[in-house]
C-alpha cells in the first residue's frame, strides 16, 4: 500500500521545467566541446608552443629583459618589466624561421 500522495500538477510542471533546463545545459556543454575553435589572428591554426624563457640585458634598454622563445612555432619575443606600473612592455618580436631562411640565402 502506497502512503505517498500523488504529485500535483504544479509539482509535475516544476519537474518538467528542471528536466528541460538540464537537457538544455547538457546540449550547450556538448555544443561547446564540439564547436570549431576560434582563431583570433584569422590565420591557420598554430601548434601548441614549447616555451623557453631567459633573462638578460639589451643594449640601450634600462633594466632586465626577458626573452621568450617558442621552439615549436620558431618565434622569439623580448619583454621588459616596468616596475612602477607593474606591467610588461614588449620590446620586439622575431620570426626565427624567416630569419634562418634569410640567413641561408645570403651565404
Amino acid at each position: 500500500m502506497n502512503n505517498h500522495p500523488a504529485p500535483t500538477r504544479r509539482a509535475r510542471g516544476r519537474l518538467s521545467a528542471l528536466v528541460a533546463l538540464n537537457a538544455a545545459l547538457i546540449a550547450l556543454t556538448l555544443a561547446g566541446l564540439y564547436a570549431p575553435r576560434a582563431w583570433a589572428q584569422g590565420g591557420p591554426p598554430r601548434a601548441r608552443g614549447n616555451y623557453l624563457m631567459v633573462s638578460g640585458h639589451a643594449s640601450g634598454v634600462s633594466g632586465n629583459v626577458v626573452y621568450i622563445v617558442d621552439s615549436v612555432n620558431q618565434e622569439l619575443v623580448a619583454l621588459r618589466y616596468l616596475r612602477a606600473p607593474g606591467r610588461l612592455e614588449p620590446l620586439g618580436y622575431r620570426n626565427l624561421a624567416a630569419d634562418s631562411a634569410q640567413g641561408a640565402q645570403t651565404r
